[in-house]
């Protein structure tokens, strides 16, 4: 029998019993729809805040870190210094490092007029702008100048700026830090995820006053290092760790008093981290897909069973048993089909109206759905099978005494 014949059969005994046949195919609606719409939002997510991630701080970035030091092979809590000679080392000897900053932060109270806010300090060099894209929706950074000469000056987050100034310009205006009289000068640019500005309660400030006359420390436990252009990270990232190792007068088999991580590093954890969560999703989102695939089953064989005098007719006319199964099988695919273009249209309005909401751009919508379709059509054969294949088994003489 043509396949067009078999496949015009089908879709006409399933027509006849539109009902039971939409009712057959919600299981696959309901699974596919969830398997794109959690593949897809997954993707879309992970993607966009490693986007995010990387313009702040940059694709060429380390991070040195102090550890807590080791005594008699016991981690301690307390934390050896980054010196500025080990920063100064590291600039000279590693010729893949451009760039460090120095990190200090604290989480302080800003105040301006009869408002406050509490917000995230971080004192750093005029370096740090230059690492990542351009920082600063309005305004100017500070300078060296300013930097040696420990001024009271910052730029801060565009919540800060809304929250303290309202419809105020901020810049050549003073905040209160921790009650001392910071002169604002820039906007930090706005970076927003999912709704929230990421640097949107950040000051920035130079590191030497924040030591100085915010944090009152003499030491340092954090740098962030950025490379060049065509650097190769994992090798300068080797040669950091060799460098300190060296200084620090770390013996062959003693553990570090440091960590350098590099932005690949945070990004590959974030990444298994978000993979294993979207994972676990998914496998909860395809069971509803077996479910369909169960619930099409039981509908093809009650279809048997009340086309069983049919059978018989058929089969006494001629058909053969393969002619039986192909028709049956092609019902069943063709419920599985239409159930899985419907769950993705449903899916792709549904992404539309989540990345208009979240403001992320979408991403992997063609091989999710590829892969919901495929499942789908994969799911109507193997649970199409067994009634299509009790059908084709059927005596004609039996089927023919049928009531």
């Amino acid at each position: 029998m043509k396949l067009t014949k078999v496949l015009q059969m089908s879709i006409s005994s399933l027509i006849s019993n539109k009902f039971r046949s939409f009712l057959s195919m919600l299981g696959m609606v309901i699974g596919i729809f969830s398997v794109i719409l959690i593949l897809c939002l997954g993707e879309s997510i992970r993607n966009y805040a490693i986007s995010k991630f990387v313009t702040i701080i940059g694709s060429k970035t380390l991070f040195l870190h102090s550890t807590g030091k080791y005594v008699s092979g016991v981690k301690s809590n307390q934390f050896k210094p980054i010196e500025f000679d080990d920063l100064r080392s590291i600039l000279k000897e590693v010729k893949e490092i451009e760039m460090i900053s120095p990190l200090v932060t604290s989480g302080k109270k800003l105040k301006y007029k009869d408002r406050n806010i509490d917000a995230s300090v971080k004192g750093v060099d005029t370096t740090f702008f230059a690492m990542g894209e351009n920082r600063l929706s309005s305004g100017r950074t500070f300078n060296h100048q300013e930097l040696i000469n420990l001024a009271r000056v910052c730029v801060i987050g565009t919540e800060i700026k809304e929250d303290l100034f309202l419809f105020e310009e901020a810049e050549g205006k003073s905040i209160k830090i921790d009650g001392q009289d910071f002169l604002v000068l820039g906007i930090i640019k706005p970076n927003v995820f999912m709704g929230n500005d990421l640097e949107g309660k950040t000051v920035l400030t130079p590191y030497t006053t924040m030591m100085s006359k915010v944090t009152y420390t003499k030491d340092i436990y954090t740098a962030q290092l950025s490379g060049f252009e065509d650097a190769d990270m994992t090798i300068a990232r080797d040669k950091v760790m060799m460098l300190m190792r060296k200084r620090h007068k770390i013996l062959a088999d003693d553990p570090n008093d440091f960590g350098v991580k590099s932005i690949s590093e945070s990004i590959e954890q974030f990444n298994s981290f978000s993979r294993i969560l979207t994972g676990g999703v998914f496998i909860i989102a395809a069971i509803s897909l077996l479910v369909g695939g169960i619930g099409i089953m039981n509908i093809m064989l009650v279809t048997v069973m009340e086309r069983t005098k049919e059978i018989g007719i058929r089969k006494a006319l001629g058909a053969r048993n393969r002619d039986i199964l192909a028709q049956f099988l092609c019902e069943s695919m063709v419920l599985a089909m239409f159930g899985s273009l419907l769950g993705t249209s449903m899916a792709l309005g549904s992404l539309k109206i989540a990345g208009y909401f979240l403001d992320i751009p979408l991403s992997g919508v063609g091989i999710a759905t590829i892969i919901a379709i495929c499942f789908g059509s994969f799911i109507g054969i193997v649970f199409g099978f067994f009634p299509a294949r009790r059908a084709a088994s059927l005596d004609p003489i039996e089927c023919l005494r049928h009531e």
